[in-house]
């Protein structure tokens, strides 16, 4: 915890390697392997903030080949472990007020709510998951714990995100993740990935006229005033945020670094005037890169993760 180890090419664990919350490991050569030999093993434990309730979600990514959800998550309800699926996300309507009464333009919620889908099986590298923690446990002030224990993941990862061309006016959310036991550097990602949308309109509230990169930093309680397709939703508002040039803190008053914690998931939006690789109907996909080259080896740049148990009011 609290520092690094950086390896240039391969590793081979025979005894046990931990990772904790604010460690990081970097491998650097795409070529290099990562080998864990019978009797071994290697895992990655990563904190959340103080839960006030078993209904706040963390944003979640896993940092090692095959885990589970059930595995990773095991306090969780399986009905609160959640995927994006951002094929399904179209946007032509909004409400006013949580009203159920639909009108011309964009709330940021899906139309017919089928966008947010139960989580099972193998962890997507690179793919973003929702979860809460345990509904028995003694909150306010529990601090969540999640274990991913398998291969470090390195080397190029990839991941499919998508838009739907059917409105033209809507944001192409997608969940997506650090895929590595490492801080990734949010420019570098950015610089990578330069379809994703650096211009995505926010509340004017929050200081900054536009994102690129959304944590969920929720603080509000949910409300049945707050859009969405429950009786009682959180506040979009609640989001931190980076963009090209400045960072704004989400509901917890936590400003981020210009990094990605490992173990994070975060939201990105998929430019509309973008191009594609391949398209089925008005679904466009594309692919975001994660490269080794982005990922930070020192002792505080993964000292951040949303929601943090370093920020608490």
């Amino acid at each position: 915890n609290n520092t690094y180890i950086k390896i240039q090419n391969s590793i081979v664990i025979d005894g046990n390697l931990i990772v904790e919350t604010q460690g990081s490991f970097v491998q650097v050569d795409d070529s290099g392997t990562f080998t864990v030999n019978p009797g071994g093993s290697s895992s990655v434990i990563k904190q959340t903030a103080n839960l006030n309730d078993w209904y706040e979600y963390t944003y979640w990514s896993s940092p090692v080949v095959g885990e589970t959800v059930e595995d990773a998550f095991p306090d969780t309800p399986s009905n609160r472990r959640f995927w994006y699926n951002a094929q399904n996300f179209l946007d032509q309507t909004k409400e006013v007020g949580n009203n159920n009464f639909e009108i011309e333009g964009q709330d940021d919620i899906d139309d017919n709510g089928d966008d947010w889908q139960i989580a099972t099986g193998v962890m997507e590298a690179g793919l973003g998951y929702a979860a809460t923690y345990s509904q028995f446990a003694p909150y306010p002030g529990v601090i969540g714990t999640a274990s991913f224990s398998g291969v470090f993941n390195t080397g190029d990862i990839i991941v499919s995100v998508y838009k739907n061309d059917l409105e033209s006016n809507d944001n192409n959310w997608n969940l997506i993740g650090n895929p590595y036991p490492s801080a990734i550097d949010a420019d570098l990602f950015l610089l990578e990935n330069a379809f994703i949308d650096q211009n995505v309109p926010v509340n004017p509230s929050l200081g900054v006229s536009d994102g690129a990169i959304f944590f969920w930093s929720q603080n509000e309680q949910p409300s049945r005033t707050n859009n969405g397709n429950e009786n009682i939703n959180f506040a979009q508002s609640d989001y931190a945020i980076i963009n090209s040039v400045i960072q704004v803190a989400g509901g917890d008053g936590l400003i981020p670094d210009r990094i990605i914690p490992s173990g994070q998931a975060f939201f990105i939006v998929y430019n509309h005037d973008a191009p594609e690789l391949d398209a089925v109907g008005s679904i466009k996909r594309n692919q975001v890169k994660f490269t080794n080259s982005m990922r930070l080896a020192d002792t505080t740049s993964n000292s951040q993760f949303f929601k943090s148990p370093n920020n608490e009011e």
